[in-house]
Order: structure tokens, then sequence, then C-alpha cells
């Protein structure tokens, strides 16, 4: 398990996707346990949030629930904010370039967080790392769910 490719490479990969407005993969709807971390949370983190399809599909899902996502690809942070403007919803939906090995919050931030296919671009030897600042940045009793096709 885990990536054991070259990460750098993929980077630029995805990097330049963006850039041309592709989608580097086809979108999964939202699972019946993201929607249970969402239901009565107040803040989600979502990591590894690309064009910020999910993201965007977990704020619809509760009026009070802002959701932040975080991707280290600065074209797929520009378009998921182009998104957010043009739907209007950034009152609730913020994102950020961010490495999610370094999340740039502080501490019992977030009711949980959600993972799609991110963590399978990090080599297993970085899980560690990856797992203790996302439950850094949770608050006591949260929880993240991870999502693989």
């Amino acid at each position: 398990m885990g990536n054991t490719g070259n990460y750098k490479e993929q980077h630029k990969q995805f990097e330049n996707s963006y850039k041309k407005g592709i989608g580097h993969w086809r979108v999964h709807p939202l699972s019946p346990l993201v929607k249970k971390l969402v239901y009565g949370a107040k803040k989600i983190l979502d990591i590894g949030s690309g064009g910020g399809e999910k993201t965007m599909e977990m704020a619809m899902l509760s009026p009070k629930l802002e959701v932040v996502g975080i991707d280290k690809s600065p074209s797929a942070v520009m378009a998921a904010q182009k998104q957010v403007k043009q739907l209007k919803i950034g009152n609730k939906v913020f994102f950020k370039k961010a490495d999610a090995l370094i999340l740039p919050f502080k501490n019992n931030e977030f009711d949980g967080f959600h993972d799609y296919l991110c963590f399978t671009h990090i080599h297993a030897k970085q899980w560690p790392k990856y797992f203790s600042e996302a439950a850094r940045v949770l608050k006591k009793g949260g929880r993240g769910a991870l999502g693989k096709i």
C-alpha cells in the first residue's frame, strides 16, 4: 500500500491538468460515511481538494457548515476558488494552497477531515506524518474519512 512512484512527477502532472482546465479523474458522489462525518459538524477540512467538487458538495449538505479545502497545486486552488465565486458560496467554502504533511492550521480547529485519494499519492513512509498532522488539527472526538476508488 502507499505510493512508491515519483511524487514530484505526479504533482507536475496534476498541476498541468488543472492549468489546462482538465479534471484529472472522475468525481464520484460523496459516500454515506462522508455524509455522516458532515452531520453536526461546524468545520471540516478537505485534504487534497483538487478542483473543489467534493469540498463544495459537503458544504451544501448543511447550512451552518464551513469547509476548508487544501491542495498543493496552485492551479487546483485557483480553479476551486473560481467555482466558489460562480456558485456564490464564498461565505462557507474556502481554499488554500497547502501541503497535507504540513497543515497551516491551529491545533483542534476542525470537527473532521475528508481525503478522497490524496493519501494514495503520499509515500507510505510519510503516512505517520500525514496522520499526525490530520489528528493535530482535529478537535477532541473529531473524525476523518478516507476515500479511494
